[in-house]
């Protein structure tokens, strides 16, 4: 099975293109969307939510740049961050 779904992660470089590393990456994404989901705390550290988002910029760009291009648009977390950043210092 993994043959085929490796295809859905065309620009995913080769090297890393393997079932461990993107199971790792997008059960880590997961656990991330559970949290919010499930209303825990997310803000506990900005280092951590900026590696959550960049992790998820990168699964997205694996699977097709141009929906990386357009979901830039969907993603307010650098305004968020920097209007209420102070709350989490």
């Amino acid at each position: 099975m993994w043959k085929n779904i490796r295809l859905a992660f065309p620009n995913c470089p080769k090297k890393i293109r393997k079932r461990k590393t993107i199971s790792s990456k997008f059960n880590g994404i997961r656990k991330f969307r559970n949290r919010v989901f499930h209303y825990e705390s997310v803000s506990w550290n900005r280092d951590a939510l900026v590696n959550y988002r960049n992790e998820i910029a990168e699964a997205i760009d694996w699977m097709d740049k141009q929906l990386l291009d357009w979901s830039e648009e969907l993603f307010h977390f650098d305004d968020v961050i920097a209007k209420r950043g102070t709350l989490l210092d």
